[in-house]
């Protein structure tokens, strides 16, 4: 492998492009975020599976797990098992070799095989951008949410209260409600039209958001009065909410105030670049 700063991942041919290494070959948040089970591993032996229904296919290897960079902590302890690795087409790897593994969960039963989307030499320095690469994920969340958001304001929570729609009834149906949220600023979009005879416009957003806190619903943020925060607001895509609602469907739509600046340097950025990172 050529050598380069940062460090060079493998994982494709050599020189090209992919969705989530770029061209220089380097480890980054995009690799980061792709990549659902990262971890260091000592290569014990090339084509031989840990798991039996593996057995046979070309493109194995077999690696002693050293250190969870991004697993999933229902694992448990994975130290000292043998991890079975699909590598991507034309990858080789040599016994003995520490290797960082950035792979997504394949089969996990009797033994956990995972499929890479690209590897690195482990060293003092590919382990320390990792990290760095994991450390940047909040910001490339946030970023991504920053661009799909139809309305981004910065204000206040007034008053919450049960929204009044219909909806058929089922297991998971949700305890709608709407936060009246008092605008400090814009920082992206337009705030509604008041409806018809609703007097003056005021500075004030109405937000949707379910009570429940169940598999279906938990993710979503929950609004109270008092709560000040930058609003990364959505139109809404699930019934029974009009599409004209706005929401709040993700974790990372509800931003700490102290963000604001960064979001109008990002859409500063997009406005002058086209960048909808």
């Amino acid at each position: 492998m050529s050598s380069c700063l940062p460090t060079c991942v493998r994982g494709w041919v050599e020189g090209v492009s992919s969705p989530v290494v770029g061209a220089d070959g380097a480890i980054g948040p995009e690799l980061a975020d792709a990549a659902t089970f990262i971890f260091l591993g000592t290569v014990l032996a090339p084509g031989e599976p840990s798991v039996r229904i593996l057995a046979g296919r070309p493109g194995l290897v077999l690696a002693r797990f050293e250190r969870a960079f991004r697993v999933n902590p229902m694992l448990g302890d994975l130290t000292g098992q043998r991890i079975t690795v699909g590598l991507p087409p034309g990858a080789t790897v040599r016994e003995g070799e520490n290797v960082v593994f950035f792979a997504n969960s394949w089969v996990h039963g009797e033994a956990i095989a995972v499929s890479a989307l690209a590897y690195a030499s482990a060293d003092a320095d590919s382990e320390g951008e990792v990290l760095k690469a994991l450390a940047a994920l909040p910001g490339l969340y946030r970023e991504r949410r920053v661009a799909s958001a139809d309305l981004i304001v910065q204000g206040t929570v007034g008053e919450v209260r049960a929204a009044d729609i219909e909806q058929p009834i089922s297991e998971h149906m949700a305890q709608w409600m709407q936060a009246e949220v008092a605008v400090a600023a814009v920082l992206k979009g337009r705030l509604p039209e008041p409806s018809s005879g609703a007097g003056e416009a005021t500075a004030s957003v109405t937000v949707w958001f379910p009570e429940d806190t169940d598999s279906s619903w938990g993710q979503w943020p929950k609004l109270t009065r008092g709560q000040r925060a930058v609003f990364l607001l959505h139109h809404a895509t699930r019934r029974p909410l009009p599409p004209t609602a706005l929401t709040l469907p993700d974790p990372d739509d509800v931003q700490p105030s102290g963000k604001a600046r960064a979001i109008r340097v990002q859409l500063k950025r997009q406005d002058t670049t086209g960048d909808q990172r």
